[in-house]
């Protein structure tokens, strides 16, 4: 066992219904764990829901029906306070990443490196027009800041970054400037070379 503080509020490895729907996407099937490549360290989110408030959810199952409560937050509500771990296997020693559970921001997305000698992972604010990349420290769990982009309306999480075996950058797909295009950043958060322009969407990145 790698975790031992779950509950009815508080959840390892699992999202919370708002991530769950609104950031990692339904296709996760609630997973919020991601292993590292030679499989010695699992990276997960861990979220506590209990400052978000109750909705109760009807569903047309069976003869009578059935009611779920959902921790459910709306517009101005507070959002559930996330953490990310990253846990040994199997000696279950937890890294906590430095992030600010009391903050009210999105951390998502985390990125192996190829060799997994290092994660990522995104940050968000509130507002959703800022979103940043860090690499975190396995050890300690420190955060270097490698990109930070701001627009005047809103930024999504990258679902699709690139980081190149040779550790010299990544690759992302961004339309900061109302396309979406490939940027090559390095890992101290240089843009290196702009890969595509014009008044073209590029839709996906396979390497």
């Amino acid at each position: 066992q790698l975790t031992s503080d779950g509950s009815d509020t508080i959840y390892n490895g699992w999202a919370s219904w708002v991530y769950y729907e609104e950031i990692l996407g339904r296709r996760s099937q609630y997973a919020a764990f991601w292993w590292s490549p030679d499989s010695s360290r699992i990276a997960f989110l861990r979220f506590d829901d209990s400052p978000v408030p109750t909705f109760p959810l009807f569903r047309a199952r069976g003869t009578h029906g059935e009611l779920e409560i959902e921790r459910y937050p709306k517009a101005g509500d507070q959002n559930p306070k996330v953490r990310l771990g990253i846990v040994t296997v199997p000696r279950g020693k937890v890294v906590w990443a430095d992030i600010d559970e009391e903050a009210d921001h999105y951390a998502a997305w985390p990125f192996w490196f190829a060799d997994s000698s290092k994660l990522t992972f995104q940050w968000m604010n509130r507002d959703q027009n800022n979103i940043k990349i860090y690499t975190v420290d396995l050890k300690t769990g420190k955060k270097k800041e490698i990109f930070d982009e701001r627009q005047s309306s809103w930024v999504e999480f990258f679902e699709d970054l690139h980081f190149f075996k040779d550790g010299s950058g990544f690759l992302l797909r961004s339309d900061v400037d109302g396309w979406s295009h490939l940027y090559y950043y390095d890992l101290e958060g240089n843009l290196k070379k702009r890969l595509t322009k014009g008044e073209w969407t590029v839709t996906g990145i396979s390497l």
